[in-house]
Order: structure tokens, then C-alpha cells, then sequence
């Protein structure tokens, strides 16, 4: 079948499309040749300008540290990645990360503000060969998603602790129930035996002890529920 490719070993139209979406063009007409992949930066040229200029000072001095600006931020957005893997699975695992995703958080905030920059040149050719060489790397892409995984691994610990925090208050409202419960009975039946044949008075220490807790845990439960429908929201 490969017969039909006349020597080529993929398509001759798919090998087009790829050339032209992966070529820089503005000097072609020059005879200089400009090409990026994810693996590979490509300068070829004739002439004078292109040997004595662009091969032996742009390309080396310029465009070689914006392909190593490229791939360090590459590498970073993998380590993130690894990073939010490693504390995702630590907390499947239900041991508590929060302090190692704030520090996560942290570090990937200060990527953005000190490292991650949207041109590497103020000259229009360098930002646009700092475009072509991000895109071949498909950093854009990947930076999104570590952002993705970021913000949804945080949302995740926010549930978690609420759900947390709701049990809790959950159980410290039954337990405040329960208490109040007997408190009233002991005051109503210490009233009883002190006053059976007169005016039924509450005991001061019984009133003091049940109402207050009844309330109190109501209201904390009334507090972290509606907190927990704010985060999940």
C-alpha cells in the first residue's frame, strides 16, 4: 500500500498539513526555513544574512534560551502534575493534605506571577517564535489542566473538611439534645418533689443548664450547615 505514497512513508497531503502547521514562514522567500515540533526546533537558510546573522547569533544566543525557557516551564508543569498526583492519592488514602496542597497552591501562584511569561520578546519575530515553540510543546494546554486539577483537588479538601465539620456539629447538637433532655427532666422533678403541693416553679440550675445548650447546639448546627451550602456552591 505504501506504493501509492510515492516514496513517502505517511500520506504527501497529510505531510503538508503537518509542515504548514508547524513552519514559520515570514522569511521563506528569503530562503530561510523555520520549523517547530514537540521535539524538535529546526533553522535552515542560505545566504550571508542567514550564516553570519541568524545561525551564529540569533539562533544561539536568542532562540536557543527561549527553547530553554520553553522547556523549563515544561518541566514544571509536569512536576505540578506529579505533585497534585502524589497528594491525591495521600488523601484517598484519608490522611489529611491541606497543609501540602496550600503549599502547592503557593508554589504554582508563584510560577504564574514570577516565571510564566506571556512574551520572552519585545521584538515580533522573538514573540512570535516563542509562540510557535509553546504551542509545539502544547504548554498552554498543560498549564490549564494542571490549573484544572489545582482548583478541583481544592475543591475536593474544601468539601471534604466541610462534611467534616458538619458530622461533628452534627453529633455535638445530638449530644446537646440529649443533654438538655435530662437537664429539664431533673429540674421538673426536682420542682415536683419540692413543690408537690404548691405553685409549680422550674429549678434555676435546671433551666440554666438545658435551655442554653438546647440552643446553643442548634445554633451551630444551623451555622456549619449553611457554611457548607456556601462552599459547595
Amino acid at each position: 500500500g505504501f506504493d501509492k505514497f510515492n516514496g513517502h512513508a505517511y500520506d504527501p497531503a497529510f505531510v503538508e498539513k503537518q509542515l504548514d502547521r508547524d513552519s514559520y514562514d515570514r522569511w521563506n522567500a528569503n530562503g530561510i526555513f523555520i520549523g517547530f515540533t514537540s521535539h524538535s526546533n529546526v533553522f535552515m537558510g542560505v545566504g550571508g544574512f542567514f550564516c553570519n546573522v541568524i545561525s551564529t547569533e540569533h539562533v544561539p544566543v536568542i532562540y536557543m534560551r527561549m527553547a530553554m525557557v520553553t522547556h523549563f516551564y515544561r518541566a514544571t508543569l509536569l512536576h505540578f502534575d506529579r505533585r497534585i498526583t502524589e497528594a491525591t492519592m495521600e488523601l484517598i488514602a484519608e490522611k489529611d493534605e491541606a497543609d501540602q496542597f496550600r503549599s502547592l497552591r503557593a508554589d504554582f501562584i508563584a510560577f504564574t506571577n514570577n516565571y510564566w511569561f506571556p512574551a520572552l520578546s519585545p521584538q515580533m519575530q522573538g514573540q512570535d517564535i516563542s509562540l510557535h515553540m509553546n504551542r509545539a510543546l502544547g504548554l498552554a494546554e498543560k498549564y490549564r489542566f494542571v490549573k484544572d486539577e489545582m482548583e478541583r483537588a481544592d475543591e475536593y479538601l474544601v468539601s471534604l473538611h466541610a462534611n467534616r465539620w458538619a458530622k461533628i456539629a452534627d453529633n455535638a447538637t445530638g449530644y446537646a439534645l440529649i443533654f438538655a433532655i435530662i437537664a429539664l427532666g431533673l429540674g421538673i422533678i426536682d420542682v415536683a418533689y419540692k413543690n408537690a403541693s404548691s405553685t409549680i416553679t422550674l429549678s434555676a440550675w435546671g433551666v440554666s443548664l438545658g435551655i442554653p445548650i438546647f440552643i446553643g447546639g442548634c445554633h451551630i448546627l444551623k451555622k456549619f450547615r449553611k457554611n457548607r451550602l456556601k462552599k459547595n456552591e
